[in-house]
C-alpha cells in the first residue's frame, strides 16, 4: 500500500469510484461501521475470544514536522 487505497484502483466489477465514495460517506454518517465493529466484538466476546484485561489501540504514525530527530519519529 505504498500509494494508499486510491478510488481509481477499485476492481472494475464494483460500482464507480464516486458511487463507492458516496456509500462509504453515507455508511459512516449512519454509523454502520461502528455497529458492525460492536457486533463483531460482541460475537468474539460471546465465544470467549476477547481478553478484556489487555487492549491495544491501532494508530498511524507520522513524522514530526518540527522538533524530533528521524530516530525519534520511527517506531520499531
Amino acid at each position: 500500500m505504498k500509494t494508499g487505497a486510491r478510488w481509481r484502483d477499485l476492481p472494475r466489477e464494483l460500482p464507480s469510484a464516486s458511487t463507492c465514495w458516496r456509500r462509504l460517506r453515507d455508511w459512516e454518517e449512519l454509523e454502520v461501521w461502528e455497529t458492525i465493529w460492536e457486533a463483531f466484538l460482541q460475537e468474539l466476546d460471546t465465544q470467549g475470544l476477547v481478553d478484556w484485561e489487555e487492549a491495544f489501540v491501532d494508530a498511524s504514525f507520522f513524522l514530526a514536522k518540527k522538533g524530533a530527530t528521524p530516530s525519534q519519529n520511527q517506531t520499531g
